[in-house]
């Protein structure tokens, strides 16, 4: 049996008749605490919108059978998962605060299991009271934890909360000892010797509360990027390492156009001599989306049938798609299953769509979208932009600063003057997000801007001016990162037009490698 690890980017599972038997549960409040634990911010506020009982155990059902990786039998493993955790957090991280009766640990032991590693400080006898520190590798999150004397384990901004008895003067040096006990989890604690050792060049204090306030920041930008949960299973077939992204635009009939991205490695895949090409495979998507309430929209089956020339190119490819679909806007779930009975691979992946409202007559701008290629004036084919533009999906939010990458987004609404013609202003800044200052980038972004009727415009700059000849327009820049720092940042674009002042913005993060 292998493991495959799911990230649970949505909240729409749902489960059999026997789950809700409250035989791990103190009470229906306990159980549905422990439930929204797990739940993302859109989906939890759904779910306390309900006020009956009765309705939230419903939708439970439902929400815990649509993540069922096993749906034709009467095992769900996912919920097998959630109650081990709950019996797992309730013996060891308990205490006496309802409705949970969990510390903050057993929180984070529903949500995400346990950490891969972590480390225990015993206050006993000591100037600091008993404290841990929680390392979850996958979204680069450290969470400590402080024991609040009988109210169990508190998550703390940061380690000076558990230093009690000492003289103020001698507090930073015993907090930042602690953290130097962290080192075995990340090299990020090796600042704190500087304090230590009398080397920081600022006053302790001073170091201590800026290297704190810099870990607060990497901690809240871990949150916003990690699923609301992860769960593990045992399951008949190895994970394929399979990832999804999604973008959405303004699309036909007052609806919105979601597409969805997906990829995963041509090496995981066993490729067998094929009758029309050297080398053959087949993969099974199964696509389904759910609305806010978990009803079942659709439901699409296809067989991707995959060739390659030889194994070196099988063993240095991408399989890379897009799948688009037109929704009106509103909250959507959906569930992409890929399966290689071939290769014994599966991937069961969710994501959470947001779809926005473009039928309005103000001016909006759509999702902003990386892309490592883009083409004009390609011959038609699916998945093309308007005007036949093809922009290659880059999925995730990590890019390394020696690649190039382009940034496509589009306008709608811009005012037709007298002349039938739009004006307009793009702006942009790269911030870094920790640090929260703006990065230089005078010579790093060259715009590419594509007119619909115009040739393309090129130019460098923090921002510029342009016309064209409908309300709709295309924008791609291309961004050289080699000038700017290694770490989380954001790319703020901003559209004015000058036709009416009418402006709206953008925002897209990621991570400089």
């Amino acid at each position: 049996m292998k493991r495959n690890v799911i990230y649970l980017v949505i909240v729409i599972f749902l489960l059999n008749d026997l789950v809700h038997s409250q035989d791990i549960f103190k009470n229906p409040d306990q159980r549905q605490a422990a439930f929204r634990l797990i739940l993302s911010d859109e989906i939890r506020e759904i779910y306390d919108l309900m006020v009956a009982d009765s309705l939230k155990v419903n939708w439970e059902r439902k929400f815990w059978k649509m993540l069922d990786p096993s749906p034709d039998t009467d095992f769900n493993e996912f919920y097998a998962e959630f109650q081990k955790r709950f019996s797992y957090a309730n013996r060891y991280y308990s205490n006496v605060i309802a409705p949970l009766f969990l510390d903050d640990r057993g929180k984070y032991h529903i949500k995400f299991g346990e950490p891969d590693e972590k480390v225990v400080s015993s206050g006993v006898g000591k100037a600091y009271l008993d404290n841990e520190t929680w390392a979850y590798y996958n979204f680069n999150l450290f969470i400590d934890f402080v024991d609040q004397l009988g109210f169990g384990f508190r998550e703390v901004n940061n380690l000076m909360d558990a230093v009690t008895s000492a003289p103020s003067n001698l507090k930073t040096g015993i907090a930042a000892n602690l953290y130097v006990e962290r080192e075995p989890l990340h090299q990020k604690y090796l600042s704190f010797r500087d304090i230590i050792d009398g080397r920081a060049g600022i006053s302790p204090d001073a170091k201590f509360y800026q290297v704190t306030k810099d870990f607060a920041s990497e901690k809240r930008l871990a949150f916003e990027a990690a699923p609301p949960s992860q769960f593990d299973f045992d399951y008949e077939k190895e994970q394929l390492d399979a990832h999804i992204a999604s973008a959405i635009f303004r699309g036909e009939a007052n609806q919105s156009r979601a597409e969805l991205y997906y990829s995963f490695p041509l090496k995981q895949l066993k490729f067998q001599p094929g009758s029309h090409s050297p080398l053959e495979t087949t993969v099974e998507k199964k696509l389904t989306l759910f609305n806010r309430n978990l009803d079942k929209i659709f439901q699409k089956d296809e067989t991707l049938k995959l060739v390659a020339r030889e194994a070196n190119e099988v063993e240095k490819r991408i399989y890379l798609n897009q799948h688009t679909e037109q929704l009106p806007a509103g909250l959507y779930n959906l569930a992409l299953q890929l399966e290689s009975e071939p290769s014994k691979r599966l991937a069961i992946l969710r994501a959470q769509l947001n779809v926005r409202d473009y039928s309005g007559d103000s001016l909006t701008m759509s999702d902003i979208q990386f892309s490592p290629q883009i083409r004009e004036g390609v011959p038609e084919q699916r998945n093309l932009k308007p005007n036949n533009i093809l922009v290659v999906p880059y999925l995730g939010n990590a890019i390394r600063r020696s690649n190039p990458v382009y940034v496509y987004f589009e306008i709608y609404n811009l005012k037709l003057n007298d002349q039938g013609k739009t004006r307009f202003q793009v702006a942009y800044e790269v911030q870094s997000i920790a640090a929260n200052a703006t990065s230089p980038v005078a010579s790093a972004i060259q715009f590419i801007t594509h007119l619909i009727g115009n040739k393309s415009e090129r130019q460098v700059g923090a921002s510029f001016e342009s016309e064209g000849s409908a309300e709709f327009q295309q924008i791609y820049l291309m961004i050289d990162f080699s000038k700017f720092s290694t770490g989380h940042c954001s790319l703020n674009i901003s559209i004015t037009d000058l036709e009416n002042g009418a402006r709206v913005s953008g925002q897209k993060r990621m991570v400089l490698k």
